[in-house]
């Protein structure tokens, strides 16, 4: 359980969307936080904010396909040594895919097979 949670933070922060998406949660909230606590209105930002981040976090999975295909690349290069090239193209050349293998390739020292 806490080796998902490691590496799904991990995806969550290499991936650009993800990254800027809980970003975008946090100031909404923290913006929605000061007008309550100052009743000061902040620019209405915070509403477009919010939901963009929430379109994006669940258009994206939340990220779990860079997670999958960051754990699925690590555990080949972990029997295999390498980077076979026909498992390589068995994966879809989406974003947040590519950010996974990525990922497991540079840990392995092998990013010069991607």
């Amino acid at each position: 359980m806490l080796q998902e949670v490691k590496d799904y933070t991990k995806c969550a922060i290499k991936n650009k969307f993800i990254l800027s998406s809980y970003v975008g949660i946090g100031a909404s909230l923290l913006s929605k936080y000061i007008e309550h606590k100052t009743g000061t209105k902040i620019i209405r930002m915070d509403d477009l904010l919010i939901n963009s981040s929430v379109v994006i976090l669940g258009t994206t999975q939340f990220g779990l396909e860079t997670m999958h295909s960051y754990r699925r690349m690590r555990e080949h290069i972990k029997k295999h040594g390498t980077i076979r090239k026909r498992f390589k193209e068995k994966f879809s050349p989406v974003y947040c895919t590519q950010t996974g293998i990525k990922m497991a390739a540079k840990e392995a020292g092998l990013e010069n097979l991607i």
